[in-house]
């Protein structure tokens, strides 16, 4: 199954480096962002951060995926602002965001019970 995987990203791509620097850029990202989220937002419990975990790495993969050739030009209006090197700045910035809400709208429904 991982190969047939890094087959199909080899056809995406030119290279199997390209491969290497696209996946390690989306995983990178997740990984500093989930470092952060656990510094910034120590109330958070694992279940709420688990589930920002999962939005934020869509986001970094939408951020990713949409900046290559590969996104269809009849969705170029949904395709990523950022330049992909902000990818690694822009991902945790919005896992550290949405981590703060959700921490505070647990502590809130905490408090009315």
């Amino acid at each position: 199954m991982g190969t047939k995987m890094v087959l199909s990203l080899v056809q995406w791509t030119e290279s199997l480096l390209d491969v290497w620097w696209l996946l390690s850029g989306v995983l990178g990202a997740g990984i500093v962002g989930l470092f952060l989220l656990g510094l910034l937002v120590p109330t958070l419990n694992s279940t709420c951060a688990l589930i920002v975990l999962s939005v934020g790495m869509l986001i970094i993969a939408w951020m990713v995926i949409s900046t290559t050739d590969h996104w269809p030009s009849s969705c170029s209006s949904l395709a990523s602002p950022f330049h992909p090197y902000l990818v690694i700045v822009m991902g945790p910035l919005a896992m550290i965001v949405l981590g703060r809400l959700v921490a505070a709208s647990n502590e809130r429904a905490i408090y009315t019970e």
